[in-house]
């Protein structure tokens, strides 16, 4: 059972065994930085770390990537992302590119996973994971979209997720 509350999420020994399941390997595990304190009868989750569990729950793979002015590359700043391979190009949020002195060069429109449309700016960005690095067309983010690194730039920097790990693994670039 998972109780919510304003301050956070208590999860019940007695909750779904395969979610109980997941939360006791990870907190055996001391390397793992799921945001959970374990209570009596559960597991306790801050509100502001909900999200984190929620990814970690759904296998979601997040990294920690540097973006920055592909004009002043002096201004750049480490985010972390969601990888979404079902997504094509990058979203950041259009605050955070603007930080870097980035604007956006036109408009696009894109299809949700709902059916809906939405027109957002894109604009260049330089990523840098690890030693690859390269400039890609980023969409500006608006105000409850999800930051995610999307497919185009995770295959241009010679990266895939690796399915049994839920980490990025370099597999060098590949050709046609």
């Amino acid at each position: 059972m998972i109780v919510s509350s304003s301050k956070g999420l208590i999860v019940s020994l007695t909750g779904h065994p395969e979610i109980v399941n997941v939360l006791k390997k990870a907190e055996a595990n001391r390397h793992s930085h799921l945001p959970l304190s374990r209570e009596p009868h559960g597991w306790y989750v801050p509100q502001a770390k909900m999200i984190k569990l929620i990814r970690f729950l759904m296998g979601l793979t997040q990294v920690r990537i540097l973006a920055s002015n592909p004009a002043k590359p002096e201004l750049r700043e480490e985010i972390e992302l969601t990888v979404d391979t079902g997504s094509i190009f990058p979203w950041i949020s259009k605050h955070r590119l603007s930080r870097l002195g980035l604007k956006p060069t036109r408009k696009r429109r894109f299809k949700t996973i709902d059916g809906r449309e939405l027109e957002r700016e894109v604009g260049l960005v330089t990523l840098k994971y690890n030693e690859s690095e390269i400039t890609v067309e980023t969409v500006f983010a608006e105000e409850g979209d999800v930051e995610v690194l999307g497919v185009i730039a995770l295959e241009a920097m010679g990266y895939r997720v690796n399915p049994l790990t839920g980490k990025l693994e370099y597999v060098g670039l590949l050709a046609a």
